[in-house]
């Protein structure tokens, strides 16, 4: 294949971009110790506030928190789609009030909590829903016992109650 430009004009800018990356300033972005220095520069000379932190204590209460919140919303026993509503608004809640706090230059933990509001409220539903069947179950054998005759379980929504006739 036949190349368009001349191999001596290729190499030549090529080259050129090699000294020209030799003269610039090193990147900043790509150096951990230069991001810590820059920012103990912005906050010395520009007067900025650095961020700080929670204690390990309250870190783990903000844990906590967050998974009870999620157990609470998996005890409402609602229905599947008012769940994951209820979820995003949870989860649109804890965004919102870490953006606000980070805006207050306090670093709260984001992704811990969103997972541990997430877990919980799955691990409970599942437990939950495998309670109920269970409960369901052994409901269905009581009645099963009260009238033997029948040989069928009544609809646990209906009555309990036995056939006179």
């Amino acid at each position: 294949m036949i190349s368009r430009f001349p191999p001596a004009a290729f190499s030549r800018t090529r080259h050129r971009s090699r000294r020209r990356r030799a003269t610039q300033r090193p990147d900043h972005r790509r150096c951990a110790p230069c991001l810590a220095v820059n920012q103990l520069l912005r906050f010395a000379l520009a007067g900025d506030v650095p961020i700080h932190g929670l204690s390990d204590s309250a870190e783990i209460g903000w844990l906590w928190f967050w998974c009870l919140i999620g157990v609470g919303l998996a005890l409402c026993r609602l229905r599947f789609g008012w769940l994951l509503a209820l979820m995003a608004g949870a989860l649109a809640v804890l965004a919102g009030v870490w953006q606000a706090a980070f805006l207050q230059q306090i670093w709260l933990p984001l992704v811990a909590p969103m997972l541990g509001l997430t877990i919980a409220t799955a691990l409970s539903s599942a437990y939950l829903l495998v309670y109920e069947h269970a409960e369901r179950k052994l409901l269905t054998k009581f009645v099963r016992v009260l009238h033997p005759t029948r040989g069928r379980a009544y609809s646990l929504a209906g009555t309990l109650a036995i056939d006179r006739g």
